[in-house]
């Protein structure tokens, strides 16, 4: 019996020794992170939190690499992201959302980590919401991509090697074409048909001569031919599917990096310039509310027509003073004109 425990306790001083519990704090005295040594390597679940104490992810560790399922929030408690790891490496489908609650991308991976399958990125602005499925292989953007809007198809085209090529189309919200041609390495070439809301000819443009075609009715007998005739310009084009985006300055990198620098630097604009007091003192009740908010980017990168939707009319001047602030814009581009471009984002504003 004696033998008996004294083996006992020689075993739970090994499993003392070999797993041990971790913790570590922030400067504030919250909670860093938890979880458990074996032989100094990282086992069993682990949790990390915020500064503020909001949990900002949890999971599981197998001789110190991460596997099975992960997840990660945001400090508001929000979900940010949740998905598999394999070997440490990420695999199958990450979904990913805003600190509002709402899905904002789903990305397939195969089993070495690399991007594979349909990913599906979604846009919420003022009046309607852009999904964008962008097809994958290895890696490499490869595929049928397709755009949305509230469910209608606005564009579809073939990718190959990450550059659009062969033909593509582009739709109105009433599933009526709008343009329609090919694509070659990335680039227009050839003919590109326009057609009115009717469906209509109304017009080409040849990317080979630059020559802008002009047809009355869809007649082909009246048809008036000029050379670097300007398209209507006045036409506004969402930030979502414009070919070149406005930069703020200070962004570079890819159009990915680009617009997602130009919506980060709003979004630190709106947080750094907003007035919180004016929203504190207006008989609101207290919580999260949502703000939504438009302008243009004109041809030459100011911010013009400026519009939002708030709680309240003076959060809603407030937030149109904030916004007349930004800087002057490099503007965006389509088909090697400057054009005007349509944004929006929404912003959440916490009334104590």
């Amino acid at each position: 019996m004696r033998k008996t425990i004294i083996f006992l306790a020689i075993i739970m001083s090994i499993n003392l020794l070999t797993a041990q519990e971790h913790k570590e704090y922030f400067d504030n005295g919250n909670l860093k992170e938890i979880g458990k040594y074996e032989n100094d390597i990282a086992t069993g679940e682990w949790k990390r939190y915020h500064e503020n104490g909001q949990l900002s992810e949890i999971g599981k560790y197998e001789n110190g690499i991460k596997k099975g399922e992960w997840k990660l929030y945001h400090e508001n408690g929000q979900l940010f992201c949740v998905g598999k790891l394999k070997n440490g490496k990420i695999i199958g489908k990450w979904v990913f959302y805003d600190e509002q609650g709402r899905k904002t991308e789903e990305i397939e991976h195969n089993n070495v980590g690399l991007k594979h399958g349909v990913n599906i990125k979604y846009t919420y602005q003022i009046f309607t919401t852009v999904v964008i499925h962008t097809p994958y292989i290895n890696g490499v953007k490869s595929g049928i991509y397709k755009g949305y809007a509230d469910d209608k198809l606005l564009e579809t085209g073939e990718i190959v090697n990450g550059l659009r090529t062969g033909v593509w189309k582009n739709y109105n919200f009433n599933g009526q074409l709008t343009d329609i041609g090919n694509y070659q390495k990335g680039e227009k070439i050839g003919e590109w048909k326009n057609y009115d809301k009717n469906g209509e000819l109304i017009g080409s443009i040849n990317y080979k001569n630059k020559k802008v075609k002009f047809i009355d009715n869809g007649n082909d007998n009246k048809t008036e031919v000029k050379t670097n005739t300007k398209l209507d310009l006045n036409e506004k084009i969402s930030f979502m599917i414009i070919e070149k985006p406005p930069v703020f300055p200070g962004c570079n990198g890819n159009k990915k990096e680009i617009k997602d620098c130009f919506s980060k630097s709003i979004r630190n604009h709106i947080l750094k310039e907003f007035n919180q007091e004016i929203s504190n003192n207006l008989g609101l009740s207290s919580g999260k509310k949502m703000v939504l908010i438009g302008f243009l980017i004109d041809m030459n990168g100011n911010i013009v027509n400026i519009n939002a939707r708030a709680p309240h009319p003076k959060i809603k001047s407030e937030i149109i003073r904030v916004i007349k602030q930004l800087p002057k814009m490099k503007p965006g581009n389509q088909d090697g004109q400057n054009r005007i471009v349509k944004y929006s984002i929404s912003h959440i504003i916490e009334v104590k």
